[in-house]
């Protein structure tokens, strides 16, 4: 199962880039996850075991990881921007 990215129009980008297909003339448009995607972060980071401390161990981080499909490095960035957006002092 790939990474859960979608354009800004609702489709699909399977070019593992996420640049698009270089022969289009469309200008390149940042993926967004899937809306399926999503709710899964949030339930973890938002559940009462998790609010105190909101950073996954290595074996929830896996876990997260099969769940979503999305790599390593996309998850920690999501979870960086989360815990800003959403745990603002």
């Amino acid at each position: 199962m790939g990474p859960n990215f979608r354009n800004a129009n609702g489709t699909v980008n399977s070019n593992s880039d996420g640049k698009g297909d270089n022969k289009s003339k469309k200008p390149w448009v940042r993926p967004q996850l899937g809306p399926e995607t999503v709710p899964v972060l949030r339930e973890w980071l938002l559940s009462p075991e998790h609010v105190d401390s909101p950073y996954p161990n290595q074996r929830e981080t896996e876990a997260i990881m099969q769940r979503t499909g999305l790599d390593k490095t996309q998850l920690k960035h999501w979870f960086i921007n989360a815990r800003k957006r959403i745990f603002k002092p």
